[in-house]
């Protein structure tokens, strides 16, 4: 007959958790504590990590020079903001240029005013190069100012 003999035996799952009378002796709360001793430990060393990452970015900051087209870059993107004009560095995209001349603009609210001739013509290095050195504030403080959204990019990476 069908049907017939041995009933269908059940398959026991292991148990995930302490043995009972465990949690009255304190055991979980060790295991639990334990756990999050190691997440406290872990965010501790990622928010280190982090913080070492911007003071090193911030001590880069002040200690280096211009690059070959940072000034480039940066009146662009101030042209972009103050003329509405994408006609300088067409060729790499805005987002970034914008963001760290805003910067700029928020901190010093330069006036953007290049040679006419130069605008013109899209003299960019040569605008570039006046927006940086010829402002009147130091060219430190202007690059310092527009470092700094990359920084902090970065930092949001990280």
């Amino acid at each position: 007959m069908l049907g017939q003999g041995k009933p269908a035996s059940r398959k026991k799952t292991p148990r995930t958790g302490p043995a009972p009378g465990l949690a009255a002796k304190g055991i979980i709360s060790q295991e639990v504590r334990q756990t999050s001793e190691k997440s406290r430990l872990a965010w501790g060393i990622a928010a280190a990590l982090v913080l070492a990452f911007l003071a090193q970015g911030l001590g880069f900051l002040r200690a280096n020079s211009q690059t070959s087209d940072e000034a480039v870059h940066l009146s662009a993107g101030y042209s972009y903001l103050e003329r509405a004009d994408f006609r300088l560095n067409p060729e790499h995209p805005p987002l970034i240029k914008e963001l760290c001349a805003l910067s700029v603009l928020l901190s010093y609210g330069l006036p953007f005013q290049p040679n006419e001739r130069l605008w013109q013509a899209s003299e960019e290095w040569r605008i570039g190069r006046d927006f940086l050195y010829r402002a009147p504030v130091s060219w430190e403080s202007i690059l310092f100012a527009a470092r700094l959204p990359n920084l902090f990019l970065g930092v949001l990476l990280v």
